[in-house]
């Protein structure tokens, strides 16, 4: 697979959805990010602490959402709402309307994913980064895989200053698919077309 560096900056303004959704190719400033050494269990909420790094957070809010269902409020959702930036939370809750916002047009898709990964758009985090930002890649229930853009920020709150996501793009095709695999209820209303820019959700 080939992998080219391009800065958030450029993802943003649109030549980066252009150029990864047209060719194929995964676009990286570095290598596939490996396992984040954390594991969430639903039934055990993880909450933000200084200890956990930025790609933690994305991994623990990924596997969140890989476990839950969108059916209703429960402690899977709980977990993905407990990593988001109180901006975001400003923006987007309660909760309801956060679960909500999930469910519908544009982030379907990571509802019960079979798999994910993520790479840096930008140059990992050092100690002294405040923002980062990942794509992250997901296996969808249809066999198909979407891409989003994770951006964190650090947030001062009473355990400290923590990673937490402050927006997340809407899914785009990657034009990949898994044959075999399962069909589900997602539909193709519930990804954006190409040309709809990425917004901000918090």
């Amino acid at each position: 697979m080939e992998f080219m560096a391009i800065s958030t900056k450029q993802w943003m303004s649109g030549f980066g959805i252009a150029l990864f959704f047209a060719s194929g190719i995964v676009i990286s400033a570095g290598t596939t990010l490996k396992a984040a050494d954390i594991t969430v269990d639903v039934r055990v909420l993880v909450t933000p602490g200084p200890d956990l790094s930025a790609e933690q957070v994305v991994y623990a809010q990924l596997e969140a959402l890989q476990a839950w269902q969108g059916e209703r409020v429960d402690d899977a959702l709980r977990q993905v709402w407990a990593f988001a930036h109180p901006k975001n939370k400003r923006t987007t809750g309660p909760i309801q309307r956060f679960g909500a916002m999930l469910s519908g047009p544009g982030y379907a898709a990571l509802i019960g994913h079979q798999s994910h990964d993520i790479q840096w758009l930008d140059e990992k985090p050092d100690s002294k980064a405040t923002t980062a930002a990942v794509f992250v890649r997901v296996l969808a229930r249809d066999g198909q895989f979407y891409g989003f853009v994770w951006q964190l920020a650090k947030a001062d709150i009473s355990s400290g200053e923590v990673w937490m996501t402050t927006i997340v793009s809407p899914a785009q095709l990657t034009g990949e698919q898994l044959s075999g695999s399962p069909q589900s209820s997602l539909k193709k209303k519930d990804v954006y077309p190409l040309e709809r820019p990425i917004v901000e959700t918090g």
